[in-house]
């Protein structure tokens, strides 16, 4: 074989194997959800039970403890509104729609809003 053709088969073995692994990385579920994975120093309940339970759990402690003040603030979206503009409205800022959508999991991918849809906005 010429050294031509033998470099030509490397370098296609190469690239169809860094092609594999970029697949098999994106196919694992969205960005979001990985990105999520990855920086969440939490536990991320599985099932709606579990929520149940972690929540049940959180208002125990609250009632336990009558010093802790928890207010919940729900924005319920307009028509035309973009979680760019919610951030802004309560933040200041319109680059902190990871706080809002870390909250809300109900959130799509695209980060496309409903009219009517309700979410909670952190402190």
């Amino acid at each position: 074989m010429s050294k031509d053709l033998k470099t030509g088969m490397i370098i296609g073995v190469v690239l169809l194997i860094a092609a594999t692994l970029m697949i098999s990385f994106l196919s694992k579920g969205s960005l979001r959800s990985r990105l999520k994975d990855k920086f969440n120093t939490g536990t991320t309940p599985t099932s709606p039970d579990d929520s149940d339970k972690e929540q049940n759990s959180a208002d125990k402690k609250n009632t336990d403890d009558e010093t802790t003040q928890s207010t919940e603030t729900i924005h319920i979206v307009t028509d035309g509104e973009t979680i760019n503009e919610i951030a802004e409205k309560y933040y200041d800022n319109r680059m902190m729609i990871n706080k809002i959508v870390d909250e809300n999991p109900h959130i799509p991918d695209d980060y496309k809003l409903k009219t009517g849809m309700k979410l909670k906005i952190p402190e």
